[in-house]
């Protein structure tokens, strides 16, 4: 009678751990990744060039269009990753473009709450049309910064990731260096009149 009583106390365990798993495996099926929520935005995933992602709540990736590049913005809900926007610069065709351009993009991190303690995210960003310039400084907030630059197809991009809310009234100057460290270029921005 003891082999009985546990023949089924077995047969029942795996059968609720088999429920379980199928559940857990319902779940997970549920749950967007960011490369498949990269789909959503209706850009080119091999026109990506960096993702990154945020205290995982949030993430972004920058991509590259032939005129120009932009951002797409993410957010980590409990279906998993959403498609929240991006934001797109482009140059103008004619013309000499400048050693440095810019661009910023400001989202919301998370979910907005009406109790007023939202978090912001910025992310600045440019296309370096200098060869020399290996290095950009950007200076936010008083503080000087040293942008990411990345690579991809022959062209150099630049970003920079912050946490103040109204970020592009702060910034006051970028500035692009050679690899010896000699100023090639430097921009003043938002500068009181």
């Amino acid at each position: 009678m003891n082999k009985s009583v546990l023949a089924i106390i077995l047969a029942t365990g795996l059968f609720f751990a088999g429920c379980t798993n199928d559940q857990a495996n319902d779940f997970e099926q549920d749950q967007k990744t960011i490369e498949q929520v990269m789909l959503d935005s209706g850009i080119d995933t091999d026109n990506i060039i960096y993702t990154e992602k945020i205290k995982a709540e949030d993430a972004f990736s920058i991509y590259q269009i032939t005129n120009g590049y932009g951002i797409i913005q993410y957010v980590n809900t409990n279906k998993g990753w959403q498609y929240r926007g991006a934001s797109g610069f482009e140059q103008s065709a004619s013309g000499k473009p400048e050693p440095v351009t810019f661009g910023t993009a400001t989202w919301l991190m998370g979910e907005y709450s009406s109790k007023g303690n939202n978090t912001y995210k910025t992310v600045f960003i440019g296309e370096i049309h200098e060869a020399e310039i290996a290095k950009v400084i950007l200076e936010v907030n008083h503080g000087k910064y040293n942008a990411k630059i990345l690579t991809s197809e022959n062209r150099k991009f630049w970003t920079h990731l912050s946490d103040v809310e109204d970020a592009q009234s702060d910034i006051t100057k970028i500035s692009g260096y050679s690899s010896d460290g000699k100023l090639i270029y430097e921009n003043y921005l938002n500068l009181p009149e």
